[in-house]
């Protein structure tokens, strides 16, 4: 009987959870969605993505308004600029120690999201040389340290030429093309239990409406709906690991 209680109890949280995706992704500026993800893209396609399994503990934009004011002989005189206006944004937080299933490469292609050939790849690439690719346990179930090191290899992949890096935050509803500033890895003793940490600066280039064929529904729709899927493997996981006494 518990485990058809607990069963119910997910599928009623995963309708809340389609029909809060289905809003975001129809009314994009309306209604919120728990959502973080980075997708890393080339002339190809779709590189990698990354949908954050657990919130950032802190996620932060700040909206600065480019104009120049002048103190003039009538009076104060300010020049405003209409073009876009960079934003920063700051991301922090853990993914925990423990293993976490992610949607990525193959995974995504099953829900029709195409990827270019390279996709895990994130080795250093010399003329002339073989390219140098760090084996992986697993391209999908990852520590939080293995989550914490897929966005480092993203962060370092995006500075190529030909790479665009793109930031979805459904969060605060709004998605960018967007650069790394700063990217710091830590553990400290003395705060969350030696657990990885992130702490992210990120720097949005152009909104990603401004991308043609980017920004609509259609990516609204995708990212909400991997979103979905990545939440139910999450909790369908943590129930198989106390299942097993992990």
């Amino acid at each position: 009987m518990p485990v058809t209680d607990n069963t119910s109890l997910q599928r009623n949280a995963l309708a809340k959870s389609i029909g809060k995706a289905a809003l975001h992704a129809l009314f994009p500026k309306d209604f919120e969605y728990y959502l973080v993800a980075f997708e890393l893209v080339n002339e190809t396609g779709t590189v990698d993505y990354f949908s954050f399994p657990i919130m950032p503990k802190s996620i932060r934009e700040s909206l600065p308004e480019l104009n120049n004011i002048k103190k003039t002989a009538g009076g104060v005189v300010a020049l405003d600029n209409e073009t876009f206006v960079p934003t920063s944004i700051s991301l922090s937080g853990t993914f925990g120690r423990k293993f976490k299933i992610l949607i990525r490469g193959a995974q995504i292609e099953l829900l029709g999201f195409r990827f270019s050939n390279d996709s895990g790849k994130f080795g250093i690439t010399k003329p002339g040389a073989i390219e140098n690719v760090t084996p992986s346990f697993s391209s999908f179930a990852k520590t939080g340290y293995g989550c914490i090191k897929i966005l480092e290899s993203m962060k370092e992949k995006s500075r190529q030429a030909g790479y665009k890096l793109y930031f979805y935050n459904s969060i605060l509803g709004n998605n960018y093309v967007v650069k790394f500033e700063e990217f710091t890895h830590s553990q400290d003793e003395s705060s969350s239990n030696m657990l990885p940490q992130y702490n992210i600066s990120l720097k949005s280039l152009a909104p990603l409406s401004a991308i043609e064929g980017r920004g609509g529904l259609v990516d609204m729709a995708k990212n909400t709906g991997i979103g979905v899927v990545q939440k139910g493997l999450n909790n369908s996981f943590t129930d198989v690991k106390k299942s097993l006494g992990f």
